[in-house]
């Protein structure tokens, strides 16, 4: 793994025996130097591109008028940078230095600059692969912290460990998935109603987006994302060994499907009187659902920073096309969903949707429940 090191010494033979030692063997490092705090500052803040972000600074405790404060200046200047880096010092002076308050402050480890001989510089390469290793671990568990983060958003806990055992699976890639969109019918004009009453607009989101959330975690899926009222939700055939991928995740869609329908009903039923109550009208939302099976892009489409697993393609947006068209209270399945579908639940054919974009002339089929 490339490594980048910044040596920073105002004595140039210093910096030139630290950067030739260090260098005999490890040519995949790559180095930096600089010979005041003012330079040192410059190159943390912005590095060399070719060279990437600093790994570890190697620093001369003593530099400038204020020779005392000089490495201590790097240091701190480097861990509001980058509180990962690490810091190592020198110092001609090593019995005299506070070790615990270098430490305190960030320092990786403290070296005593006037050792002499193969063994001082056989001492310095050890402590700066050990700062190198250190910070690799560090930038690991980090990275995975924030893996398990993203999982926790999209995937039901009991999938965690069948992830883990796939790294690949959140690169992007065509995989079968059945995509299930939700949509809540009249609410926009009930959120325009309530619009001095924003706890009760946003307490029945919270409960509709709960029953949503369990729905598709306890039928294997993936919560995808909330567009305000609606819900997008992938299933990929998690649990299936060896066999159809793309017939459990059209099972396990359609079962979400209802459990999800069911649920919302209560919860409309209970907000619903609240909002009459403060009203002093009748007003109702239903829940409209699409569901159809294909092969999409999926996998980790956001950017950095801002994980996005979703699935994109024709077949998403024919999913999406069939929420639109349901009616309220309706489930609606694509032909290549319904024919997956086990003989315990009951689908009917509404003939082919004609006039429908990406996927046209295709059977639609009404999810009327389970036997």
């Amino acid at each position: 793994m490339p490594v980048h090191l910044l040596i920073v010494d105002d004595e140039e033979g210093s910096r030139d025996a630290v950067v030739f030692a260090l260098k005999r063997r490890n040519r995949l490092w790559s180095f930096s130097t600089a010979s005041s705090v003012e330079e040192a500052w410059a190159l943390i803040e912005s590095p060399p591109a070719e060279l990437g972000p600093i790994d570890v600074i190697l620093t001369d405790l003593n530099m400038g008028q204020n020779h005392r404060k000089g490495g201590i200046e790097v240091l701190h200047a480097a861990k509001r940078k980058d509180p990962f880096v690490m810091v190592m010092l020198f110092t001609a002076q090593e019995k005299l230095v506070d070790h615990e308050e270098i430490y305190k402050d960030g320092a990786f480890d403290c070296i005593e600059k006037n050792m002499l001989g193969k063994a001082a510089w056989q001492e310095i390469e050890a402590k700066a692969k050990a700062a190198i290793y250190f910070r690799e671990a560090l930038l690991r568990s980090l990275k995975e912290q924030d893996q398990t983060a993203t999982l926790r958003r999209f995937f039901d806990p009991r999938l965690h460990a069948v992830i883990r055992e796939q790294p690949g699976f959140l690169e992007p890639k065509p995989r079968p998935a059945t995509a299930l969109f939700c949509d809540v019918r009249g609410f926009t004009r009930v959120s325009v109603l309530l619009e001095d009453r924003p706890d009760l607009v946003r307490g029945f989101l919270l409960d509709y987006y709960q029953v949503a959330r369990s729905a598709i975690f306890a039928h294997n899926g993936i919560f995808d994302k909330l567009m305000g009222d609606a819900v997008m939700a992938l299933f990929c055939g998690f649990g299936t060994a060896g066999g159809d991928f793309a017939a459990r995740g059209a099972s396990d869609a359609a079962a979400a499907a209802l459990v999800l329908r069911q649920g919302f009903e209560t919860v409309r039923a209970a907000w619903q009187a609240k909002w009459e109550a403060h009203l002093g009208q009748a007003v109702t939302v239903a829940l409209s659902c699409g569901a159809h099976t294909g092969t999409s892009l999926m996998g980790n489409l956001g950017l950095e920073g801002h994980e996005q697993l979703t699935a994109v393609g024709a077949h998403v947006n024919f999913a999406a096309r069939l929420q639109q068209r349901a009616a309220p209270g309706q489930i609606l399945l694509s032909e290549a969903t319904a024919k997956r579908l086990p003989e315990s639940f009951v689908a009917r054919s509404l003939g082919v949707a004609r006039n429908m974009k990406d996927l046209p002339d295709q059977k639609i089929y009404q999810l009327d429940g389970k036997r």
